[in-house]
């Protein structure tokens, strides 16, 4: 039999992770990975350039933004004070919105230059991601960049052998999230990478929780209605090809 966890007690755990920054196997306190500096290695162009991440954690990733010249809007459930005394501290108070609300009830309308997302959005509801990933992709800003790591393909283990299921996750797998993006992402360039992903609890020695991470960098094309084949991009074909962990980026032809 299944054990349940609500996403009221996923929330609970983190707040108290961050709130007392608990030693954690999910590496939640990690500086940016350098897949993301590479992406935003340069300063925005202009100087209102704009982001938003969802989901912040500890908001390394969205002070790295800011510390670049983006004015970001950092959204997480967790107690929003956690992060507003870091962001006071580091002098960013000025770049960084930090917001308390669930992502849910988040409904973008103004466009970004940069959009962020680390291994949050598997935790909603599977229509929810998909309606948050298509709004921000249609409404981001030409040459405007999408940083996402999403865990797709998960098991969770209890202590005594019970699968672990997370109430209203969205449960993707590698293919329906690659159909998706492929769905999603015209006019962008991808880079989609595939890793295999594993916890192991530091008390008992057992791994808790299996995955696949995907990780898509993107940056949108610099005007609008250009075809796709200028562009790397998921196709069909490439699924096979993605299981075996790098998924090779595809040239089309227009």
């Amino acid at each position: 039999m299944s054990i349940v966890v609500t996403s009221d007690s996923v929330n609970a755990y983190y707040e108290k992770v961050f709130s007392e920054c608990l030693h954690n196997e999910q590496g939640l306190f990690d500086p940016p990975h350098p897949l993301f500096t590479e992406l935003i290695s340069a300063p925005p162009k202009r100087s209102d350039a704009s982001g938003v991440e969802l989901g912040y954690g500890c908001g390394n990733y969205s002070l790295e933004a800011a510390h670049l010249g983006y004015k970001m809007i950092a959204i997480d459930r967790i107690d929003q004070i956690i992060f507003k005394n870091r962001v006071e501290q580091c002098g960013f108070a000025d770049r960084i919105d930090v917001r308390q609300m669930d992502l849910a009830n988040f409904i973008p309308k103004d466009p970004f230059d940069l959009v962020i997302s680390k291994d949050t959005l598997h935790f909603l509801e599977r229509g929810t991601a998909d309606r948050l990933i298509s709004t921000l992709a249609r409404l981001t800003k030409p040459s405007g960049r999408h940083y996402l790591t999403i865990f797709v393909d998960i098991t969770r283990i209890s202590d005594d052998d019970k699968p672990i299921l997370i109430q209203g996750e969205a449960n993707y797998s590698v293919d329906t999230f690659l159909e998706f993006l492929n769905r999603v992402y015209l006019n962008w360039k991808l880079e989609i990478t595939i890793d295999s992903h594993e916890e192991r609890s530091q008390r008992t020695g057992k791994i808790y929780f299996m995955a696949k991470r995907i990780t898509i960098c993107a940056q949108k094309a610099a005007e609008e209605g250009l075809t796709p084949g200028a562009y790397r991009w998921v196709s069909s074909e490439d699924l096979s090809a993605a299981r075996q962990n790098r998924l090779p980026t595809h040239e089309t032809s227009g």
